[in-house]
């Protein structure tokens, strides 16, 4: 049965890989042959692969920094690349995130500033991991780092050296 596709759908199916993928994966539930094979496409066309071509081959980076300049930096790009969808053993992605991996989480739950690491960063950093199938030790220790610092009605806040209750 061929079923009827909105003019809104159309229109969606007529963008982006990454929003063809994300359309047909969330809204229309097709097939994992069709999901992955343009899910693969990702990086090699379109946002993706404007994204990848951004970054430095020889540092590994994007907007020449890890987490700054902020919305352009490494960690902000792997986290865009992830929200498009990009396939996540795309060598590139996997690449960045372990050296993103390696770079904020340095020793422990303090970072190479010697600061505790933010909430929030580290968050993202488990999940960008997580999605690329990253496997290290340091992945126990982020995910102990956030549970350590959760309150007591089940949330999280960033600010929690700053505020947390007794």
């Amino acid at each position: 049965m061929e079923r009827m596709e909105s003019p809104v759908i159309r229109w969606l199916l007529e963008g982006d890989v990454a929003v063809q993928y994300q359309t047909h994966r969330d809204l229309l539930g097709s097939p994992p042959e069709i999901t992955q094979a343009l899910q693969n496409r990702i990086a090699s066309e379109g946002f993706g692969k404007r994204f990848i071509e951004k970054r430095d081959v020889q540092t590994g980076l994007w907007g020449n920094g890890v987490y700054s300049p902020k919305w352009i930096s490494m960690h902000y790009t792997l986290l865009d690349l992830k929200n498009l969808g990009i396939a996540p053993a795309c060598p590139p992605y996997v690449d960045s995130v372990t050296t993103l991996l390696n770079w904020l989480w340095e020793c422990g739950e303090r970072s190479k500033r010697h600061r505790y690491t933010d909430l929030c960063v580290s968050a993202m950093l488990l999940g960008m991991c997580a999605y690329g199938g990253v496997q290290s030790p340091k992945l126990a220790e982020i995910v102990n780092y956030l549970l350590d610092k959760q309150y007591p009605d089940g949330g999280w806040n960033c600010a929690w050296g700053e505020r947390r209750p007794a």
